[in-house]
């Protein structure tokens, strides 16, 4: 399947999974603090899927941000300028 190529689209699609990484990050850490959660599945279970979670969080927090500098980065221009003092 073809990316689009406008704008709004990918930058739409840049901050959603910013945002959604954000967001797995957090809950994940907040699950691995409480204690009834960690009664309730046991201390190694918790942490593994939490680490799988954060790490996935992560994946997607730098796919939204290297999206976000594709489409409003400066890019350097590569074109030579000619002199017209001849």
């Amino acid at each position: 399947m073809e990316e689009p190529t406008n704008k709004p689209y990918i930058s739409f699609r840049a901050s959603v999974d910013l945002a959604m990484g954000i967001l797995y990050i957090f809950v994940s850490a907040y699950c691995m603090m409480l204690p009834a959660i960690l009664e309730e599945y046991g201390k190694a279970t918790v942490y593994t899927l939490g680490s799988l979670f954060i790490a996935y969080g992560l994946f997607r927090s730098v796919r939204g941000i290297l999206k976000f500098k594709s489409v409003f980065g400066i890019k350097r221009s590569t074109r030579k300028y000619i002199n017209n003092n001849n």
